[in-house]
């Protein structure tokens, strides 16, 4: 497996493929607005952009992993 610091390569590809995914149905979902009510749309936009800041904790989280020494 491979490092950079304390973070795997893997975690930092997984979370680009999680942070990808949910960008991809974050646009989806916006095309798809006018079918909605405009309280289900706020909603669902609400909800994808809680889940991109979390995401976003998440690889704030892997940068600081990144700059630690490895052990």
């Amino acid at each position: 497996m491979q490092w950079i610091g304390q973070c795997s390569v893997s975690q930092v590809k997984t979370l680009i493929v999680t942070m990808h995914n949910e960008l991809e149905a974050m646009l989806k979902d916006a095309n798809q607005f006018e079918h909605l009510t405009e309280q289900e749309g706020y909603e669902q936009l609400a909800n994808h952009v809680e889940h991109v800041c979390q995401l976003n904790q998440q690889a704030n989280t892997l940068l600081y992993l990144t700059s630690l020494p490895t052990g």
